[in-house]
């Protein structure tokens, strides 16, 4: 004879399992998916470290974080010891986000502790380049040949469409 099931429990679609093997999964899974979108190995990195120190610092599965806790690991000191700044503040609070989005997506969480947090805006840096003293020295010591007129304006190119040396 077959065994009934229990009419009271929740369906297998809304049972969510909350081992750590089972974040692990997630995060994985989050990870994957915020590479597939971005294309950035960089951002996919970043993301990697803010959660593995997020939950290792917690030491507690993603189900149990309100939203105190992120904002005391948001705006708590880092590896490097100094006070984050509000970009760093914000990057955190955004990939966490992101992280708990995606878990409702995936209907293993119904909330997003980040939610209630409300982000700093970071003021704009100051850009940093050449003073106009510094860009007339480097003009003039530009040769006055064929090669030179080349290098002046690629340099002038660079000086005045923003290049970074990198680009």
């Amino acid at each position: 004879m077959a065994e009934r099931a229990d009419p009271t429990a929740a369906p297998p679609a809304l049972r969510r399992e909350t081992s750590p093997d089972c974040w692990d999964k997630t995060l994985a899974a989050f990870l994957a998916e915020k590479l597939r979108r971005s294309g950035s190995h960089r951002t996919v990195e970043t993301y990697a470290g803010i959660l593995r120190s997020c939950f290792g610092r917690w030491g507690t599965t993603p189900d149990a974080v309100t939203p105190a806790d992120v904002l005391g690991f948001a705006q708590g000191i880092g590896a490097s010891g100094r006070i984050p700044s509000a970009h760093t503040v914000g990057a955190r609070i955004a990939c966490l986000s992101s992280f708990y989005k995606f878990c409702i997506r995936m209907e293993m969480l119904e909330r997003n502790p980040c939610d209630a947090l409300e982000r700093p805006r970071p003021s704009p840096s100051t850009p940093r380049g050449l003073t106009p003293e510094e860009v007339s020295q480097l003009l003039a010591a530009i040769p006055a040949t064929a090669v030179g007129r080349r290098d002046r304006a690629i340099l002038l190119w660079m000086l005045l469409t923003g290049r970074r040396r990198s680009e």
